[in-house]
């Protein structure tokens, strides 16, 4: 028997088909019967909540006193020009 004929063989594909059918059939039951829920139950934890206090901003940081910038004598320009 080659491999061309293995694969014509009908009797293959509808044990395959039938038994995707049976999970099918089955699965649908459980969860029509609450046995999904149960499952679910089963598995997720408590759910645990927390009050969290909102932190306030810190203060700003205190401004710095400006004060004029004092003149360089060192440019020369204020100087009178040497002869």
């Amino acid at each position: 028997m080659n491999y061309a004929q293995q694969q014509r063989n009908p009797t293959r594909h509808i044990v395959g088909i039938g038994i995707v059918v049976l999970l099918h059939v089955l699965l649908i039951y459980a969860l029509l019967n609450g046995l999904g829920r149960a499952v679910i139950d089963v598995i997720k934890p408590p759910i645990t909540t927390k009050i969290v206090k909102e932190v306030p901003p810190p203060p700003p940081p205190p401004r710095a006193a400006t004060r004029p910038a004092a003149r360089s004598r060192s440019a020369g320009w204020d100087r009178p020009a040497a002869a």
